[in-house]
């Protein structure tokens, strides 16, 4: 599997790399949703997700581009984000899912990420994809929000692997956006798997990613959501390096690294579920070099600031919220 750093974040950081390519994703995405009605192919419902397709003209054989659609009640556009990107939520709701982790982080919104995704017997082998993923929203609480994904190439920290074909992600996208009563999520995917796959694991495929919106609203559902850094107004945005973000299902315990700035908007926030995933409770526990000179400000009710002195400026803090 390819190489996970421990600190993921570029030394320009922050920095927009592969602007180009999610440009590029997101007007792809953008014509997609909204081409004529002919465009799509109604494909019914399972499980309350609506499901439709779009086939390539220049490749009747490929995986379609499909697109599930549901409607999340009670959530906001924020409390969903972490179910659908840390690669721990994810195992929950994606059965195709191998394993994952961020390679290089160039921004609080953007990174370049690994993924494997499960063969199919012993007639599929296993798919994996690196990719650059993009956060692009409002600056409001409960904003809509786009995430999109899109394949680049990173030789150096995921290089060809025995036995798994790359597959090339075009454009992906889910689309969170508030409603009367929660919100309406989209996931909309076109990939191409490479390498020969039997029309019937191509259709069951074409049937299965889409269904993906509903397991996440169901796992929200069921388990609310994991912890999260939340997205401030670009003035007031944090200018400590945020590292990584992890998710263990078996604890519930997030967990993340940061390395420390005491400037004026150094602090950060988290935000918990204190009404399902930690509605007994949570600890904050602090550890690495800027320990000693970090504050918490915890409310008690799922808004958690951390905050810096100048004695740990550029050091290590690791956060970890466990349920009491």
């Amino acid at each position: 599997m390819a190489t996970e750093p421990d600190r993921p974040a570029v030394p320009d950081y922050p920095t927009d790399a592969h602007a180009a390519e999610i440009d590029r994703a997101r007007k792809y995405i953008e014509d997609a949703l909204a081409g004529n009605g002919d465009d799509w192919q109604d494909q019914g419902e399972r499980d309350d997700v609506k499901l439709s397709r779009r086939l390539n003209p220049a490749d009747p054989y490929a995986v379609p581009t499909v697109k599930g659609e549901t409607l999340v009640e009670g959530a906001t556009t924020d409390e969903l984000i972490s179910v659908i990107m840390l690669p721990g939520m994810r195992f929950q709701w994606d059965p195709r899912f191998e394993g994952g982790h961020m390679l290089r982080r160039f921004n609080m919104r953007r990174f370049s990420f690994y993924t494997c995704m499960k063969g199919m017997g012993w007639l599929v082998y296993q798919r994996t994809i690196v990719g650059v993923q993009a956060v692009i929203r409002e600056e409001t609480n409960n904003a809509e929000i786009m995430i999109v994904q899109t394949s680049i190439d990173d030789d150096e920290l995921a290089p060809a692997e025995d036995y798994k074909v790359r597959a090339n992600l075009t454009a992906a996208a889910w689309i969170l956006k508030p409603v009367d009563g929660g919100v309406q999520l989209t996931y909309i995917v076109s990939i191409s798997l490479a390498g020969g796959i039997p029309a019937t694991m191509t259709s069951m495929l074409a049937t299965e990613i889409p269904t993906c919106a509903g397991r996440v609203r169901d796992v929200y559902y069921e388990k609310g959501y994991a912890p999260r850094i939340a997205l401030v107004d670009p003035a007031h945005q944090s200018t400590t390096i945020f590292q990584t973000e992890k998710w263990d299902a078996g604890s519930k315990t997030w967990t993340t690294n940061v390395t420390a700035s005491s400037g004026e908007h150094g602090h950060f926030v988290i935000a918990a579920d204190t009404k399902r995933m930690y509605a007994d409770g949570y600890d904050v526990k602090l550890s690495g070099d800027a320990a000693s000179g970090a504050k918490v400000e915890d409310d008690g009710k799922g808004h958690i600031v951390i905050s810096f002195d100048s004695s740990v400026d550029k050091k290590r803090l690791d956060v970890a919220i466990t349920p009491k």
